[in-house]
């Protein structure tokens, strides 16, 4: 970085003598056959303003809190997030979107933009993995929840409804779904919803007591203690939840792959653990001492 910072300085003091020493429309006709003159022009005006672009990185509402305290410790550049649902993100990058960094809490929405070869497929990574939860207020006095019969998750909501991310495409919500499906409740489970626009939202719903209880991801309960933890929902009523990360096509360039890379770090990972994810390949965790 030194070096090439110091070669654009020479670089640019060279092209400053020449237009102030002569007439520029002299100079312009004595280089047009000097291609080491506009190789170096190009490099100076084009590769390092795209190099100093900020990093833009889309990553799910439920990794809010854990890439925002990661990216703050980075030191390499600058990095802008945004967050959103995954299926909302996956569908903006798919519309033309400027990410560079796609990081979904939901494996499918990674492989829908793989599929349109939108996503390095050499660059992707299947990192963290998370679990759901079933939450309530924290000074509710409702208690651990029978799976075995719908009419005990109905009752606990009284006259409420159950805060869940949209189910038809939000990560958590799509979980959420398979759980009641396969335990053979949605039908009754589905008119008593609340759909909301992300994890982080339906988290509120309940936090704010617009709603009795909640299905969010085990991270989210990290981000306020006017919540509490119900009970785990059981990982064998729903798919595994994956979170996976990509470079978007087009987009490598050496700032971002640095930004990748320090995401899949060791140091990173271990941020992610104290957060609550669980790190899909330890033995890389473990790579830092």
């Amino acid at each position: 970085m030194f070096k090439r910072n110091k070669f654009l300085k020479i670089g640019m003091i060279n092209i400053l003598n020449v237009v102030c020493s002569e007439d520029l429309t002299e100079k312009i006709s004595r280089h047009m056959k000097n291609y080491k003159f506009w190789l170096l022009l190009f490099y100076v005006f084009f590769i390092q303003n795209t190099d100093a672009e900020p990093v833009v990185i889309y990553a799910a509402a439920s990794l809010n809190t854990a890439v925002t305290e990661t990216i703050a410790k980075y030191s390499g550049g600058k990095v802008k997030t945004s967050f959103a649902s995954s299926s909302t993100l996956a569908k903006q990058i798919y519309s033309g979107a400027s990410a560079d960094i796609f990081f979904s809490a939901n494996k499918q929405w990674m492989d829908y933009l793989m599929s349109k070869g939108l996503i390095e497929k050499s660059l992707q990574r299947n990192l963290l993995g998370n679990e759901l939860v079933l939450i309530s207020q924290s000074k509710s006095g409702v208690g651990s929840l029978d799976w075995n019969n719908p009419k005990n998750l109905i009752s606990a909501l009284r006259k409420s409804r159950l805060a869940i991310g949209d189910p038809t495409h939000v990560p958590a919500g799509l979980y959420a779904k398979q759980v009641f499906q396969n335990l053979g409740w949605w039908e009754q489970i589905k008119i008593r919803l609340a759909p909301a626009p992300n994890v982080l939202a339906a988290l509120n719903y309940v936090a704010r007591g617009e709603c009795e209880l909640g299905v969010v991801y085990f991270t989210d309960t990290f981000l306020t203690n006017k919540v509490r933890i119900v009970c785990k929902v059981p990982k064998a009523f729903h798919s595994p939840i994956i979170y996976s990360i990509g470079i978007v096509t087009g987009r490598e360039r050496p700032q971002v792959r640095d930004v990748y890379e320090y995401l899949v770090s060791p140091s990173s990972l271990k941020l992610f653990k104290k957060k609550g994810f669980i790190v899909l390949n330890p033995e890389v965790e473990d790579a830092d001492g």
